[in-house]
């Protein structure tokens, strides 16, 4: 509500607004816009900021109990209820439960409440702290999907993006999965959540963090008629653990997905009009030989006399991503075969004004389709978990799906297990900017001073990588660890990768 003083200091200019529209004096109407109104209302704003604080409302937490305990028919919230009204109760002056969490409330420029964890010297935002509604109405303009109706959100925060989701499309139906019950009760005790928990299209579910792996496998596995969202900063804010890498790569996948979803409808419709063959023919063309993977990593340089002699043997098969398809041929050095998985149109300089006969393309249903048609070898098709066209389709001819963990060379290693070879040799799978460089064939470094992470190298030392990268190296490691009778070597300068033998 608005007091006495606030109104009168908002009406007292409308008068001469009025009267300057109706005189159509439009450029005194925008100087009274501007100079008087627009000032009113900011004094307004900044006043109630300055007085209002971070302080929670106690009228918001027992409203919000009181429209869970509404819209609960069956009992569900019960436990949850109880919980959030003890967890208020030990409230002081800011949630530290985990001495490694810090939550603090803070006002964003249009005065709502808005969240920031601080864990080990590192700050996270739950939500924008200058309109946290519009960028919940912008997320939910950039995931929601015209043919899904039911969403399972990993993450409420404070329900700024699920407010957007529900307001977006009255046939959404929106199921929140919140596993911090100290992010869960801040929401309760400073936001008016009521419109929210009283909404029918609406549930909340409180799922500790202990308990959600299972949960997350059966989202998984029952999302044909729902989606699964992540709101990103409450995935950020978890422990380091396998929940957390299975959840950042399924983000990075999805993300990905939705972001190139038109280069892969497109992409998949005219790669399917090319009718090659399924990369399953090959698998008795893999089985019991020894295959090197070669990667764009800065290492591969130290690798190119290994490749010349090995090209030759005729019980060893050479497959390279794309990106180094070039480099190899300028080397005199002819892979067996290109593996090609992204999507955008850039891929096309890949094999662009190249003579590609002598070897044969490998490419994921969604590939770049200027790139697979420009290619002039043989070409075998691959489909991929994650992407329903390529699922249906694989599923009806029986054919296999490989996991391409968000990379080309996750792609590449995940088929190639699938072929029972002898032996996987990588080289160039840097996953790291190795002597300053991001591929072997840059010729400036990287500014490693920011945004870098270091972790364990092949020589035992440290070596700069990126969180992506890091994410890659994580999921090659979980991907390999129950594999038998394959030998397992990563020849490279750059990061260790635990179940390899690395040999720098």
């Amino acid at each position: 509500m608005f007091t006495d003083e606030e109104i009168s200091l908002v009406t007292d200019n409308l008068g001469t607004i009025l009267n300057a529209q109706s005189e159509a004096d439009y450029v005194l109407l925008a100087d009274m816009l501007e100079i008087s109104l627009l000032t009113s209302v900011k004094s307004i704003l900044e006043t109630r900021i300055s007085t209002d604080g971070s302080n929670p409302k106690p009228e918001y937490l027992n409203n919000n109990l009181e429209a869970l305990k509404n819209a609960d028919n069956s009992g569900k919230y019960t436990s949850l209820i109880t919980l959030i009204q003890k967890n208020s109760a030990k409230y002081i002056s800011s949630f530290s439960t985990q001495t490694q969490y810090i939550y603090n409330v803070e006002q964003t420029n249009i005065g709502v409440p808005t969240l920031k964890v601080t864990t080990n010297d590192k700050s996270v935002y739950y939500h924008s702290n200058v309109n946290p509604f519009s960028e919940g109405r912008m997320l939910a303009r950039y995931y929601a999907k015209p043919d899904t109706y039911n969403y399972n959100v990993f993450g409420f925060g404070f329900g700024y993006h699920i407010k957007a989701l529900l307001e977006s499309d009255r046939r959404f139906r929106i199921n929140a999965i919140e596993t911090n019950i100290e992010v869960l009760t801040m929401a309760f005790m400073y936001i008016d959540l009521a419109d929210i928990l009283s909404n029918d299209r609406f549930s909340l579910e409180y799922c500790p963090l202990d308990n959600f792996a299972d949960s997350f496998k059966n989202l998984l596995n029952n999302s044909e008629n729902s989606s699964l969202l992540i709101h990103y900063p409450s995935l950020a804010t978890l422990e380091d653990g396998v929940l957390k890498q299975s959840l950042n790569n399924y983000f990075i996948n999805f993300s990905s997905m939705y972001s190139q979803e038109k280069y892969l409808n497109w992409n998949f419709y005219y790669n399917m009009k090319l009718n090659s063959r399924p990369a399953d023919t090959l698998k008795d063309n893999f089985k019991s030989k020894d295959i090197i993977y070669v990667a764009a990593g800065p290492s591969l340089n130290y690798y190119f006399d290994y490749l010349a002699k090995n090209m030759a043997s005729s019980n060893t098969i050479i497959i390279c991503a794309s990106t180094i398809y070039r480099t190899l041929l300028n080397k005199n050095i002819i892979p067996d075969y290109v593996i090609m998985t992204d999507a955008q149109d850039n891929m096309i300089s890949h094999v662009k004004d190249i003579n590609t006969t002598g070897s044969s393309l490998i490419y994921l249903s969604t590939a770049c389709s200027n790139a697979v048609a420009a290619f002039n070898g043989d070409k075998y098709i691959l489909f991929q978990y994650g992407y329903k066209p390529a699922e249906s389709y694989a599923n009806k001819n029986h054919l296999s799906l490989i996991e391409t963990g968000g990379s080309v060379s996750t792609s590449a290693i995940d088929l190639i297990l699938r072929f029972n070879c002898k032996s996987l040799t990588t080289i160039g799978l840097d996953l790291a900017y190795t002597d300053n460089k991001s591929h072997s064939y840059d010729t400036k470094n990287v500014d490693t001073s920011n945004h870098c992470i270091y972790v364990k190298s092949v020589k035992g030392e440290s070596v700069p990588t990126t969180n992506i990268l890091n994410i890659y190296r994580k999921w090659i490691e979980n991907r390999i660890k129950d594999v038998k009778n394959i030998k397992l070597v990563n020849m490279s300068h750059g990061a260790y990768i635990e179940g390899m033998e690395n040999v720098g």
